[in-house]
């Protein structure tokens, strides 16, 4: 059994761990000193409650739902998702209240925070059950997107039943009276049918049953949780 890290390299890994910094100079020297017998419980506490720790940690995970997406992006509200995501790191929101209010937002990325996951992929259905998956799910089915998957049991319906999840979601984006664009949405389509053609034989059409996602959507008329900070403090 390997031998336990001195007390020196835990609060350096930890720190950097947990907020993605080194420890300050003054930290170290009192850690050092510190004869307590549970001081390093104690100072995984201390940072999983502070405010760099949600910060690390919300822009990590801001960053894992739009690499796809570039850095010039003007429909992406980037410092609202960003924030959103700290103060769910921050509240230490359930991970399931979390990606359900993301999976399921609607309204304008000006205004509701989490649509800005849905625009980040253009509200592309493909691409939304591809990151979905993955993030979420662990799970790699884009692959399966043209072919049955080789190396895993997933099958090529199979992806695209997922993709009917996200069939109904459209990205439209409001102008003004002058016809200048402004913030986007995304809003549920009436027609709502998904379906996918066969690259090799386009008449090969498989119709996909139209679905909501479910769980409670967030819209424009959300609790201040999901919309614009300052945020609420519990």
């Amino acid at each position: 059994m390997p031998a336990l890290a001195d007390d020196e390299t835990f609060l350096r890994r930890v720190s950097l761990d947990l907020t993605g910094k080194l420890p300050a100079p003054e930290e170290i020297r009192a850690f050092l000193t510190d004869k307590n017998p549970d001081k390093r419980a104690r100072q995984i506490d201390r940072l999983l409650a502070s405010q760099t720790y949600a910060i690390n940690w919300g822009r990590y995970w801001r960053d894992v739902l739009t690499y796809h997406t570039p850095a010039s992006a003007n429909y992406l509200r980037w410092q609202l998702f960003d924030e959103w995501m700290v103060e769910q790191i921050r509240r230490n929101r359930p991970w399931n209240e979390t990606v359900t209010a993301l999976v399921t937002a609607t309204g304008i990325n000006d205004e509701c925070a989490p649509v800005n996951y849905l625009t980040a992929h253009f509200g592309n259905p493909v691409e939304l059950a591809a990151t979905t998956s993955r993030v979420f799910l662990g799970v790699q089915l884009q692959c399966a997107e043209c072919h049955d998957a080789k190396t895993e049991s997933w099958k090529r319906e199979q992806f695209h039943e997922l993709v009917a999840f996200f069939g109904r979601a459209r990205v439209i984006q409001h102008k003004d009276v002058n016809g200048r664009g402004t913030p986007y949405a995304i809003e549920g389509r009436e027609d709502g049918q998904y379906s996918m053609t066969d690259k090799k034989d386009p008449s090969r059409l498989i119709p996909m049953a139209p679905r909501f996602l479910t769980g409670e959507a967030v819209t424009a008329d959300a609790p201040d949780s999901e919309r614009r900070p300052p945020w609420p403090a519990s």
